[in-house]
């Protein structure tokens, strides 16, 4: 069970790299990705790209999904609030899942 659950986290992590290189696990601005790493962006990757079904979903839709992200941080200001400020709190842990899920 252990090993199944950090083999789902590696291919997590491998994904995101692969859809936002550079940029994974960052929060997009007006002016761009930020430079360090976020831990509420990191923690909606890593929720539904460790779900099989969703990563079999992913191959070939990458710069779709990056431009959702980056819509979504654009065009939702409660998401954005989830990954900026009091992001420990259960209303900001379930806004950023919900939203980035409803993608």
């Amino acid at each position: 069970m252990i090993i199944e659950q950090a083999n789902r986290l590696n291919d997590a992590l491998k994904i995101t790299h692969q859809i936002f290189h550079n940029d994974a696990f960052r929060k997009w601005t007006p002016s761009g990705f930020e430079r360090r790493l976020n831990r509420a962006v990191f923690d909606c990757m890593v929720f539904y790209f460790s779900m099989p079904h969703i990563a079999k979903l992913i191959t070939g839709r990458e710069n779709e999904i990056r431009l959702e992200f980056i819509r979504l941080c654009r065009e939702n200001p409660a998401f954005l609030k989830s990954l900026e400020t009091t992001t420990k709190s259960t209303t900001a842990t379930f806004t950023r899942l919900f939203a980035w899920g409803n993608r």
